[in-house]
């Protein structure tokens, strides 16, 4: 392994023993279709999070997608 990535992966394992940041706990909801729970829990293991069974658990909770139909606007959202 390279000397750069091995002092980072040890500065990042002492920022979290000492809870200087903390990993994101992610919790999905069970609304979210199986296609994307499948990809969301891949994107959270590439972005060193863990996902949750209990939303108390979590730092962070996803929910599906509102449908447009439903809710009656075109769709787009302003964040």
């Amino acid at each position: 392994m390279d000397r750069n990535v091995e002092m980072f992966m040890q500065i990042q394992r002492s920022l979290l023993q000492n809870r200087v940041i903390v990993q994101p706990a992610i919790y999905l909801r069970p609304e979210i279709d199986k296609i994307s729970t499948v990809k969301l829990k891949d994107i959270v293991k590439r972005h060193l999070g863990i996902v949750v069974e209990k939303p108390s658990e979590a730092t962070h909770v996803v929910y599906p997608q509102p449908n447009a139909r439903e809710e009656g606007n075109s769709g787009a959202a302003l964040f």
